[in-house]
């Protein structure tokens, strides 16, 4: 298959091919101090993303498939590497962010850190973290018809983790949840790899969740949650103390 573009890149600036996690048919290939990523198609809209890719060289690879243009350059002035190519979405590993829950999970191999980053995708948020106080105040005299939405954790630290929609008109911080990740309301994670392989990654079993804030990570098992009631609300308080 014919490359009809590469983008040379520091290796330490390697975290910014995250931005093509998704672009298919890209190939990559590093080479000493440098990584080189190519492709077989382009377009403008494409052009705008390797732009936002700091420290990266653009260059026309030539009908030989060896010598290298830059931008606007007719003369070549590189050469193609000749290493091992591997598919960009193999080669580039996520690797979990620090979670709050250590020695846990296995490292995975270190490739680019998963991080959360702002969306501009807005969904209704499904998932609360609010103070169990309020939560069991509210649950105490809210209707079961009402109750019957929802599902809840508590934690001993004095929090309450809520599920389900609508959510109860409680203080708190709201998060959207998509297939167990669960991550602060405006934002998502990149690079944008499927939940499957976040899932993975931290060892999420059926049902598990991780809770992904800004700040910190948390795993909460699915065993921890219960369906909302005014029993199980008050026997939960009690076993947590």
């Amino acid at each position: 298959m014919t490359a009809l573009w590469t983008l040379r890149l520091p290796l330490e600036h390697v975290s910014s091919l995250s931005r093509l996690w998704h672009v298919p048919g890209l190939s990559v290939c590093a080479d000493g101090s440098d990584v080189w990523v190519r492709g077989d198609s382009f377009s403008d809209k494409f052009e705008v993303t390797l732009r936002g890719i700091a420290n990266g060289t653009f260059f026309w690879i030539d009908a030989d498939e060896k010598q290298l243009r830059e931008r606007d350059a007719r003369v070549p002035s590189a050469t193609l590497p000749r290493g091992d190519w591997q598919p960009l979405a193999k080669w580039l590993q996520p690797e979990r962010p620090a979670s709050i829950w250590p020695g846990e999970l296995a490292e995975p191999v270190p490739r680019v850190e998963l991080r959360l980053v702002p969306s501009d995708e807005m969904s209704e948020p499904n998932v609360l973290l609010t103070p169990r106080t309020i939560w069991s105040e509210y649950a105490v005299t809210a209707p079961q018809v009402r109750l019957d939405r929802w599902r809840f954790a508590l934690a001993a630290d004095g929090r309450a983790v809520i599920r389900g929609t609508p959510l109860p008109p409680l203080v708190g911080e709201r998060f959207v949840e998509r297939t167990g990740i669960v991550v602060a309301a405006g934002w998502t994670w990149s690079p944008l790899v499927d939940a499957a392989v976040v899932r993975d990654l931290f060892g999420l079993g059926t049902d598990d969740i991780l809770l992904w804030s800004c700040e910190v990570c948390e795993i909460v098992r699915s065993e921890q949650f219960v369906a909302a009631s005014r029993s199980s609300v008050r026997s939960s308080e009690e076993e947590v103390g």
